[in-house]
């Protein structure tokens, strides 16, 4: 018996982290773009030290170069910001770039320098991954959200602006 062998769909994508001007972040991204690959990828850095860009600034430049990758950032330190702010900037990239925008989140190394500095408890990165979650997910999906929790509590609190893809744009954890 013969077996048909199907190729899984794989996606490629780019993780870019070099500290760029505007022309050479629009060079580079309408370069990835045009190379095929799937998805467009930055890297957020909050060690002190290197230079690199703010990776959700730079995604809306990139979405302004691109139509067809995927963008996202490879990932965001997800205790280090606020979730409520977070489901905002995420859902308007998710309009800006037309439903292409993906959330990447990690919980943070263990270097305790950038919690010190954000004066979040490195302690704590993980239950606040917990929290930050389900408030963006509910913010995403829902029109008004209260949460009280042992980090971020709000009443009544609704995004007029919701993202495109449904029923949010993807999560990958790093």
């Amino acid at each position: 018996v013969e077996q048909e062998h199907t190729m899984p769909n794989l996606d490629f994508g780019v993780c870019v982290s070099e500290p760029f001007t505007m022309d050479e972040a629009l060079d580079v991204c309408a370069a990835i773009e045009e190379m095929g690959f799937d998805s467009l990828w930055i890297t957020e850095n909050v060690r002190s030290g290197p230079a690199e860009l703010e990776p959700l600034i730079t995604l809306a430049v990139f979405a302004t170069r691109t139509r067809k990758v995927s963008l996202g950032p490879a990932v965001v330190i997800l205790p280090l910001r606020n979730p409520v702010g977070l489901a905002h900037v995420g859902a308007t990239l998710d309009r800006l770039s037309n439903g292409r925008f993906a959330l990447g989140i990690g919980a943070g190394g263990e270097s305790p320098q950038p919690f010190e500095a954000y004066g979040v408890p490195i302690n704590e990165r993980g239950r606040r991954c917990d929290e930050a979650l389900e408030i963006i997910k509910r913010l995403w999906t829902e029109e008004t959200v209260t949460y009280k929790g042992r980090y971020w509590s709000f009443d009544s609190y609704g995004l007029g602006l919701k993202p495109i893809k449904k029923p949010h744009p993807p999560i990958w954890f790093g």
